[in-house]
C-alpha cells in the first residue's frame, strides 16, 4: 500500500520481526544473499514442506485416495509417502506402516482416517517432531461430547510440545500454488495469483475457486482451518502478511476464536495488506448453525463489527462481495484518495452509483471547467457537463475514449468508475472495453472498475475486461460499493495510525485503582451486585470524571441538612442498593426549592416506591441523596456507558443520552483502551456530535476534556473487570462544564471466578512495569513500557538520535526517518500483545534510550535496542537492560531472550555494533554459535 510499504522495508542483515500472535511469530534474520536463516518452521511447513505423509492413502474410492492424487498431481517437489499397514504402494507412492517408519520424519502428516484413531497418530507424530499436521477427517466437537473428548486428547497432545502444530479437524486441507502443494479432497486447482483465503468452512473454499477459475484470478494460498483446534486466525494473518505471493487476505469466518490475537495481529497486517472477512452468523439462527457447525459460539455481531474496524479490516456480508472485493484487490491498485470519476451512457445507473458512493464513504471528483469546455465539442450536446459524467443515451464508443483520456491528465481523479448498459446498436461493449484497457495501460496508478450491465448482451465485453485484469461487474450497486470500500480500508489505515493528540491525564492510574478496587471489594463482599449513586460516583470520580455532590441520607432531617448545606435549589433522588432506574418508580424530584419541599419530597418518593412495590418497598427503600440542581437548558444530554461482550470483553458507548436514549439510538461503540484518535472516530458516528460543535448560537463544548472523559471512562472498565455494566446517563456537557449528573456501576456476582470474566480484547497499558531509578549522579529516570501518547516525545527523541542509533533498531524501517515515526512503528507496538517497547525517560519525560522486545516462539523473544551506548553509557545500559529481562519474563513467559547486533555497516566494520554487543555480553548474555563477523546473536535466560 503507497505510504506504507516503506515501513516494512528491509536490510538484508537485520531482523525481521511478525509481531503480534499469542503463541508464535515469525522472525527472520537475513544473511549476505538475503536467504532467511531461522524462521517459524512449523508454520511454513504447512505450505511449503520437504516431505509429505498421508495417513489412510488408498487406492480405493474415497477421501484417502483423492487427497494422495492431488498431492501427486500438483507437481509437488517434496517427497510424498502414503501410510497405510496393509499397503506397501498406494498410486506409485512408497507406503509404510506409520509415520514413524518413514525414510525421515516427515515435515507434513495429512491424517484422512476415521476420528478415533486421529488422537493415537498426532500423538506418533509428536512424539518424532513432526512439524505440521494437517487433519482432515470429520467428527469431532461439531458432532457433540464425544467428538469433544477426541478433540481434548489430541489437544493434550499438542500442549505437551512446541514443535508441531495443526490445522483441523474437520477440514478440506491446504492450497499454495507458489510450491505447487495441494492436500485437499477438492476437484480443482487454484492457479497462481495474488489472494490468500483462510476458511472455516471447505464448501465455501471450493465456491470461491470455481468462481475464480471462470474469472481467470489466481491465489498464493488457500486454507481450509475446519475447527481450529490449534493454528488460529492470527498465525495465518502473521504468516500471510509475511508472504511475498500474498498481497491481500481474504477470511471465511464462523467464530473468531482468540480475539485478542487476532486483533492484534490484524493491527499489524492490515497496515501492509487488506483483510475482508465475511464473517456468518449475524442473526441469531445463524449464529446457532454456525455453532452446530464449526462447535464454537458466536459473540456479539454489532460489537464484532467495531473490533473489525478498530483493526482496520474490510467486513463484507456475502458470497458476492467476496467475488468483487477478490477481482478488485487482484486487479486493482488501493485508491490514493476518495475522489471518483463516473463515465457511463446510462443516466439511471450513473445515478444509482452516485448515491451508492455517496453512502459509502466516497465523493464524486471535481472536474475542471476546462476539462469540460474541451470536451463539450466532441460528446453529444445533451451530455451532463458534470460527475456523474453521462454522455447521453446516444454516445458512441468513442465519447468514452474522449473522457477516459481527459481523466487520464487529471491527479485529483483518483478512481474511475465505467458503466455501459445493454445498448449494442448504439454503443457496443467490445470498443468500450478496448478503449478501458488503454486506459489502464496508460494510468496504471488509477483505480478503474467497470460495470457491464446485464447479462449476455456484454458478456463477450465483460469477459475480455477480466482477461486484461481490469475488474467488472454486472451490477452497477456492487461496481460502486467495491471501489468505495476499497478507499475506505485505506482511509481507515490512516485514520488508526495517526499519532493520537496529547491530552490531560484525569487521573493517577495506581490511587485510581486502589479506591476503586477497595470499594468493589466491600460492595460484593455484602452479595450486592449494584452499587448505590453515591457509590457509583465515587467511582467515577477516581477517575476525574466530574460529578455533582451527592449526598446520601436516610431520614428527612439529614436531608434537610445536605440540602441547606448545598444550597437550594436542589434534586432529591431515591436512595437504593436495588433500584438503578429510579425515575422508573418515581424516584427524582426535581428544583425542590425550599425546607417544606424537601419533606414533603422524601415523602413522596417513599409513597412512590410503595405504589410499584407495596410489598418489598421497605428492602428497596435506604432514604434519598440530596444533590445540587443544574441549570440543563444550555446543555447536551450525553451517555456515556459500558456493558461486557461475552467474547471481546468490555466496551464503551457513547452518544445520545437522557430519558430516551432507547428512542433516539444515537450511539456508538469503542473498544477500550482508547484515545484521542480513537475517541473521535467513535464521537463523530453519532449524530450528536455536530451538535457538541455549537448550533444555532449555542457555544461548543470542549471536545478535548470530554475526549479525556471517555479515555478515563474506557481506562476505568478496563482496570477493573468486576465491573460489568457502567452507565452515566445524562453527563451534561455545554460550554461551561461537563458533569456526570447520574452513573450506575452493576458488578458480577460474587459467584462468578475473575477467571470466567471475559477481560479486554485490547490488553490496557501495563503500569506494574514502571520503574523509578536514582542514578549515581542523583538523576531520576523512569524505565517503562512504551505508551501511545508517548508520539511527540518520541518523534522529538528521533529528530536527535544519530543514523548510527537507528540502525542499531533491528526491526522493520530502512531510513531512519521511519525508525522514528511514531504512528507506523510504536502505535503497533503498543497494540501487540506480545509485542512491545522499553523506554527510558528523564524526569521532564524526554526519552534518552528504548529497546523493543519481539515474542516469536513459546521460549524465546528478541531485543532490539534503540540508543547509543555513547550516549547513555553503561549504568543506563544496565537499568533498562535489567527491566527489560524482567519485564519479558512475565509478560512474554518466556525462558530466553535474545539480541542480534550487526557488527558491520556498509561493508565495513561498525564500531557501534561492537560496543553494543561487548555491553551485552558484559551483562551476561553469551554468543551464539551461529554468530558470524557481520552479525551477532546472543542469549540470555529469563527467571521464572
Amino acid at each position: 500500500m503507497e505510504g506504507y510499504d516503506d515501513v516494512f522495508l528491509l536490510e538484508k542483515h537485520l531482523v525481521e520481526p511478525l509481531l503480534g500472535s499469542c503463541d508464535v511469530a515469525a522472525v527472520r534474520t537475513y544473511d549476505g544473499n538475503n536467504r532467511p536463516v531461522f524462521y517459524d518452521e512449523c508454520i511454513a511447513s504447512l505450505f511449503s514442506p520437504k516431505s509429505i505423509a498421508v495417513v489412510g492413502a488408498t487406492d480405493r474410492p474415497g477421501i484417502g485416495r483423492i487427497t494422495l492424487a492431488n498431492i501427486k498431481g500438483a507437481g509437488t517437489k517434496a517427497a510424498v509417502w502414503g501410510i497405510n499397514p496393509g499397503r506397501k504402494v498406494v498410486l506409485g507412492q512408497p507406503c509404510f506402516p506409520s509415520v514413524k517408519d518413514c525414510p525421515s520424519v516427515p515435515d507434513l502428516v495429512v491424517i484422512v482416517t476415521p476420528a478415533p484413531t486421529v488422537p493415537a497418530i498426532v500423538q506418533q507424530c509428536v512424539d518424532i517432531r513432526v512439524k505440521a499436521i494437517i487433519v482432515i477427517s470429520s467428527g469431532f466437537k461439531e458432532v457433540g461430547p464425544a467428538g469433544k473428548l477426541l478433540e481434548d486428547q489430541i489437544s493434550a497432545s499438542l500442549h505437551s510440545t512446541r514443535y508441531t502444530r495443526l490445522v483441523g479437524p474437520n477440514c478440506l486441507g491446504i492450497h499454495c500454488s507458489y510450491t505447487n502443494l495441494n492436500t485437499t479432497f477438492g476437484s480443482s486447482e487454484c492457479t497462481p495469483g495474488n489472494c490468500a483465503v483462510a476458511s472455516q468452512s471447505g464448501a465455501v473454499i471450493c465456491t470461491i475457486l470455481d468462481w475464480a477459475l471462470q474469472n481467470g484470478i489466481g491465489f498464493s494460498s488457500m486454507v481450509s482451518v475446519g475447527s481450529m483446534l490449534d493454528v488460529t486466525w492470527a498465525e495465518l494473518l502473521l504468516y500471510f502478511g509475511n508472504d511475498p505471493n500474498t498481497k491481500f487476505i481474504v477470511i471465511y469466518m464462523e467464530s473468531i476464536g482468540n480475539a485478542e490475537a487476532f486483533m492484534a495481529a490484524a493491527q499489524q497486517v492490515t497496515l501492509r495488506k487488506p483483510v475482508i472477512v465475511l464473517k456468518a452468523g449475524r442473526t441469531d439462527e445463524a449464529a446457532k448453525a454456525a455453532m452446530s457447525h464449526t462447535g464454537t459460539l458466536a459473540g456479539s455481531d454489532h460489537i464484532l463489527d467495531v473490533a473489525f474496524k478498530r483493526v482496520g479490516v474490510i467486513r463484507v456480508d456475502s458470497i458476492t462481495e467476496i467475488y468483487s472485493n477478490i477481482m478488485m484487490f487482484s486487479f486493482s491498485p488501493i485508491p490514493r484518495g476518495p475522489n471518483v470519476a463516473v463515465v457511463t451512457h446510462a443516466g439511471g445507473p450513473g445515478v444509482i452509483s452516485t448515491d451508492t458512493i455517496a453512502q459509502c464513504g466516497g465523493k464524486l471528483a471535481t472536474i475542471p471547467k476546462s476539462v469540460i469546455d474541451s470536451l463539450n465539442p466532441l460528446l453529444p450536446k445533451n451530455w451532463s457537463m458534470t460527475n456523474p459524467l453521462d454522455l447521453s443515451g446516444g454516445a458512441s464508443p468513442e465519447c468514452y475514449q474522449y473522457v477516459l483520456d481527459a481523466l487520464s491528465q487529471l491527479e485529483d481523479v483518483h478512481s474511475v468508475m465505467a458503466i455501459v448498459a445493454p445498448l449494442s446498436g448504439i454503443c457496443p461493449g467490445t470498443p468500450v472495453a478496448q478503449y478501458l484497457k488503454q486506459f489502464k495501460d496508460r494510468c496504471p496508478d488509477k483505480t478503474l472498475v467497470v460495470g457491464m450491465l446485464g447479462g449476455d448482451e456484454l458478456l463477450c465485453a465483460r469477459k475480455a475486461l477480466i482477461r486484461n485484469h481490469i475488474a467488472a461487474f454486472n451490477v452497477t450497486d456492487i461496481t460502486a460499493r467495491t471501489i468505495t470500500a476499497a478507499w475506505n480500508y485505506r482511509k481507515t489505515v490512516m485514520d488508526l495510525h495517526q499519532p493520537p493528540k496529547a491530552l490531560p491525564r484525569l487521573h493517577d492510574h495506581w490511587k485510581a485503582t486502589s479506591t476503586v478496587n477497595e470499594l468493589l471489594s466491600t460492595v460484593q463482599a455484602t452479595g450486592r451486585t449494584i452499587l448505590t449513586e453515591a457509590e457509583s460516583k465515587t467511582v467515577l470520580e477516581a477517575y476525574g470524571i466530574p460529578i455533582t455532590k451527592t449526598i446520601p441520607t436516610r431520614s428527612v432531617e439529614e436531608a434537610l441538612s445536605a440540602a441547606n448545606s448545598i444550597g437550594y435549589p436542589v434534586v432529591l433522588k431515591l436512595l437504593s442498593e436495588t433500584i438503578t432506574h429510579k425515575s422508573d418508580v418515581g424516584g427524582v424530584l426535581l428544583n425542590i426549592d425550599s425546607d417544606e419541599a424537601v419533606r414533603l419530597g422524601f415523602e413522596t418518593i417513599k409513597m412512590n416506591l410503595q405504589k410499584c412495590h407495596p410489598d418489598t418497598w421497605q428492602t428497596h427503600f435506604l432514604g434519598v441523596t440530596v444533590q445540587p440542581m443544574i441549570n440543563a437548558s444550555e446543555s447536551l444530554e450525553l451517555l456515556l456507558g459500558s456493558h461486557t461482550d461475552a467474547q471481546l470483553g468490555p466496551v464503551v458507548v457513547f452518544g445520545t443520552g437522557g430519558k430516551l436514549v432507547e428512542v433516539f439510538k444515537d450511539t456508538a461503540v469503542g473498544l477500550p483502551p482508547l484515545d484521542a484518535t480513537l475517541v473521535e472516530m467513535m464521537m463523530k458516528q453519532t449524530k450528536i456530535f455536530k451538535a457538541l460543535g455549537g448550533v444555532r448560537g449555542s457555544k461548543p463544548v470542549d471536545l478535548d476534556k470530554l475526549m479525556a472523559i471517555i479515555i478515563s471512562f474506557g481506562d476505568m472498565i478496563s482496570n477493573h473487570p468486576l465491573i460489568k455494566e457502567c452507565d452515566i446517563n445524562p453527563l451534561l456537557a455545554s460550554s461551561q462544564r461537563i458533569t456526570a449528573v447520574d452513573g450506575r456501576i452493576v458488578l458480577w456476582p460474587q459467584s462468578t471466578s475473575i477467571q470466567s470474566i471475559p477481560k479486554a480484547v485490547i490488553k490496557p497499558y501495563a503500569y506494574e512495569f514502571v520503574r523509578d531509578i536514582t542514578m549515581t549522579n542523583g538523576a531520576q529516570i523512569t524505565v517503562r513500557m512504551l505508551r501511545v501518547d508517548d508520539c511527540a516525545a518520541w518523534q522529538a527523541w528521533g529528530k536527535l538520535a544519530t543514523e548510527d542509533t537507528a540502525y542499531t533498531s533491528l526491526a522493520m524501517e530502512s531510513t531512519k526517518a521511519q525508525r522514528f515515526n511514531f504512528a507506523r512503528t510504536t502505535r503497533i507496538l503498543f497494540s501487540c500483545m506480545d509485542s512491545f517497547g522499553i523506554v527510558a525517560l528523564d524526569t521532564p519525560g524526554h526519552i534518552l534510550a528504548g529497546i523493543r522486545i519481539i515474542k516469536y516462539s513459546h521460549a524465546q523473544c528478541v531485543c532490539s535496542p534503540v540508543f547509543s551506548m555513547e550516549q547513555i553509557g553503561t549504568e543506563l545500559f544496565k537499568h533498562i537492560l535489567q527491566h527489560t529481562c524482567h519485564v519479558a519474563s512475565h509478560y512474554t513467559r518466556c525462558s530466553e531472550i535474545s539480541a542480534v547486533v550487526p557488527l558491520t555497516r556498509h561493508n565495513a566494520p561498525w564500531a557501534h555494533g561492537a560496543a553494543m554487543a561487548a555491553a551485552f555480553e558484559a551483562f551476561g548474555f553469551k554468543a551464539d554459535p551461529k554468530s558470524t563477523s557481520e552479525l551477532r546473536i546472543l542469549h540470555f535466560p529469563l527467571s521464572p
